[in-house]
């Protein structure tokens, strides 16, 4: 949802930062969207699903941090 309403606040108001933070929280979701499909659906082992959702979400909350103070 924050995702959503961040990504529609970006279209209404064309702010690079609102756009900045929809992408970020959506490299979030896609960790742990990624990660619960390696997990579950795909027979890799276990760590990889570990690196795909902390290294989707450590990018995730970088993108969100800078956007913070992107002007």
């Amino acid at each position: 949802m924050i995702t959503y309403f961040s990504y529609k606040a970006y279209r209404r108001t064309g702010a690079n930062p609102l756009g900045l933070l929809a992408f970020g929280f959506a490299l979030v979701t896609l960790g742990s969207l990624l990660a619960g499909v390696f997990d579950l659906g795909l027979s890799l082992p276990r760590e990889y699903a570990i690196i795909a959702e902390s290294g989707l979400t450590a990018l995730g909350f970088g993108v969100i941090v800078y956007s913070l103070y992107a002007r």
